[in-house]
């Protein structure tokens, strides 16, 4: 068995010092109201970024701030991009509504998908500027 030992190859990750390991456990009482007020400023941080809930207080209560999840910039590009997939979505249900022959065409449900993709369009255009712009 120790033969076994001894040949085994040593890998992973290296061992944190005792200074750096997380060992203390630190938590407290908030009310229905204050959990929350603190669950919505995460979710705003976050916003689609990769921020665990356990680094975000941790660094709220370290720095008297919020740590964030990544730049602006990347941010504003996945918005866009989510944006425009909803648009062609909206796009290729109101073609599919057009083109049926059997489903009643409906002048009230194309014209409100035509409202949304304007609106998409006008939302692109302003988070085009602000992300190419900067």
């Amino acid at each position: 068995m120790t033969n076994l030992q001894v040949t085994k190859k040593k890998g992973g990750r290296p061992l944190k010092t005792e200074d750096d390991r997380a060992s203390q456990k630190l938590s407290c009482w908030v009310t229905p109201q204050e959990k929350e007020r603190i669950q919505a400023d995460y979710q705003r941080t976050k916003a689609g970024g990769q921020l665990a809930f356990s680094p975000y207080l941790k660094g709220k209560l370290l720095t008297n701030g919020t740590p964030h999840p990544g730049k602006t910039s990347d941010l504003l590009l996945m918005v866009l991009i989510n944006l425009q997939e909803r648009g062609r979505q909206l796009a290729g249900i109101r073609q599919a509504l057009m083109a049926s022959d059997d489903a009643p065409k409906s002048d009230a449900v194309t014209s409100s998908i035509q409202t949304e993709l304007d609106a998409i369009q006008r939302v692109l255009t302003q988070l085009s500027q602000w992300l190419y712009d900067s």
